[in-house]
């Protein structure tokens, strides 16, 4: 406690530091008891050692939590005022930016996927392409049809077999 003044004070919690200056000096905020009275939240510039001090600014509990609250609702309705500004802007683009509007059938046909492959006929038929097939014959009838599956029926009944 400091005592070789008109007045007295002790620290008794040191919150934080709001600024530092270069010459050493804070503003800090502080819970100070001033002449032994009761606790106050106090706001003012220090020295590094806590001896020197300047005019400064206290607030009991109650004054300093209405403070506290007044600026918490400050920022509030600043965000939310930006909030509102952000969307109007965004709502005034939209109108000013010219949409083109798509029924069923144009976003159908703009996603439509065309495969387009070409063969060459004379590498078909190059008996030394091994990458090539063997040409399938063609039924002429459905009458042929029915005798190429009985046949293949009758190759794989074979193969059972063995």
């Amino acid at each position: 406690m400091q005592a070789d003044r008109d007045f007295s004070f002790e620290i008794k919690e040191h919150i934080g530091v709001i600024i530092q200056y270069d010459n050493g000096w804070n503003k800090e905020l502080n819970v100070v008891s001033w002449n032994g009275n009761q606790e106050k939240y106090d706001i003012r510039d220090w020295d590094e050692g806590h001896e020197r001090m300047t005019k400064g600014t206290t607030l009991l509990p109650v004054h300093m939590r209405r403070m506290v609250d007044l600026y918490l609702a400050s920022q509030s309705r600043k965000a939310v005022q930006k909030t509102k500004d952000e969307n109007l802007r965004r709502a005034e683009n939209r109108e000013k930016t010219p949409r083109r509007q798509f029924d069923r059938d144009d976003e159908a046909e703009e996603t439509k996927i065309i495969i387009e492959v070409e063969f060459d006929e004379d590498s078909s038929n190059d008996p030394d392409d091994s990458n090539n097939p063997e040409p399938v014959e063609e039924a002429e009838s459905p009458e042929d049809d029915e005798e190429l599956d009985l046949e293949s029926d009758e190759e794989e009944e074979g193969q059972e077999e063995d």
